[in-house]
């Protein structure tokens, strides 16, 4: 079983007052609205409780007071995290949320599906802890940033109370003669290989068509990657991805097998080696 309290001292890398804006895209990367918003997470009795306060301007405040942490989210140890659904179902509400920290910025994203199993929107939360520099995050980027190889390590937290794993990892990225962007994936033992159409700032996935999977690049060099549509009977992979430097890469993703089981979430940091 999951290490409770393990995880909660992995929770307790995101106390802090966190100021930053919700922003809604299109599925395409387009801005339909940004919020500012304070997210304050505190510890009480000796860290034994905690508390959080979200501020959005144009909505109620939002407290949540607690001392242990829900079911459906598991926690790395430099506190990022995946929450989402225990499971999925066909004509049912579906929702993920991922966050990434690194120093003093934390990226938060969510991918929103409707009832038939369509991604709807998406919603990217970048924020600072207060008082620190704001001026850090790259802007808007494209598949030119990803081309070439990286390499890092990558732990991986299961739910059946398998212990967790560490591995290493390497992804190669390259335009193929298609002019289709190519990826070369190892990961925990495991190789595969995939090409997209590039459309903006989309990339679709589409070489198997009855797995076609959307990365939609957004600015300060993060993506959300997710099914085109959810279907019954067929595994579920999504993922955050954040470019914190140029050439430094986290990428954390949450993982439901075909019978919509959440079964795993992984954490990779990878540097760009070529």
């Amino acid at each position: 079983m999951i290490d409770t309290q393990t995880q909660w001292e992995y929770f307790l890398q995101n106390v802090g007052i966190w100021e930053g804006s919700y922003i809604t895209y299109t599925m395409d990367g387009r801005v339909i609205h940004e919020i500012p918003s304070c997210c304050c997470v505190e510890t009480l009795n000796n860290q034994q409780h905690a508390r959080t306060c979200l501020k959005r301007d144009g909505f109620p405040d939002l407290k949540l007071e607690f001392s242990v942490l829900p079911k459906n989210i598991i926690y790395h140890q430099d506190g990022s995290y995946s929450q989402g659904n225990l499971n999925y179902a066909a004509y049912g509400d579906f929702a993920c949320e991922f966050g990434l920290i690194h120093g003093s910025r934390r990226l938060r994203g969510s991918v929103l599906f409707d009832v038939v199993g369509y991604p709807g929107r998406v919603i990217l939360i970048p924020e600072y802890l207060e008082g620190t520099e704001k001026s850090k995050s790259i802007k808007r980027f494209g598949a030119k940033d990803l081309l070439g190889k990286w390499e890092g390590l990558g732990t991986t937290i299961y739910l059946d109370g398998r212990p967790g794993v560490k591995y290493t990892t390497t992804v190669n990225y390259y335009i193929d003669e298609y002019q289709r962007l190519a990826q070369d994936e190892h990961v925990n033992g495991y190789h595969w290989q995939s090409s997209a159409q590039i459309k903006g700032q989309l990339f679709l996935f589409d070489n198997d068509s009855e797995r076609i999977q959307k990365v939609v690049l957004l600015p300060g060099g993060a993506s959300l990657s997710f099914p085109a549509k959810l279907q019954m009977r067929k595994p579920v992979y999504l993922e955050m991805a954040w470019l914190v430097e140029p050439h430094v890469r986290h990428r954390i993703t949450r993982y439901y097998n075909q019978f919509g089981e959440w079964q795993e979430v992984s954490l990779m940091i990878e540097k760009k080696v070529g």
